[in-house]
């Protein structure tokens, strides 16, 4: 009886060792889990960040093509008015005695 009671205490100790290192694994498990949301939300911020830093790219490249087409304009307007003002001057030549 005794024999047996001793092999009891031992598969008891080791049945608490096994179950407080189970205990010390599901802990880290958790901790990881626990890691692995924080990079998941930080890759997510990241996204978004992307997201409207291409956003904001793609309206300065709007704006930027719309103040060209308006420079190109005010460059056509200033030939058209620059030769306006040349035929105007031949005109006015041609008054002076």
């Amino acid at each position: 009886v005794s024999t047996a009671g001793q092999s009891f205490e031992l598969i008891q100790q080791s049945v608490n060792m096994v179950a407080g290192q189970i205990q010390e694994v599901s802990s880290e498990v958790q901790d990881m889990a626990s890691g692995t949301e924080q990079m998941l939300r930080s890759v997510e911020h990241i996204n978004e960040a992307a997201l409207n830093s291409a956003a904001g790219a793609q309206s300065i490249s709007v704006a930027a093509e719309e103040q060209l087409a308006s420079m190109e304009e005010i460059s056509a307007s200033s030939s058209s008015l620059s030769h306006m003002a040349d035929e105007l001057q031949d005109k006015m030549n041609q008054f002076k005695i």
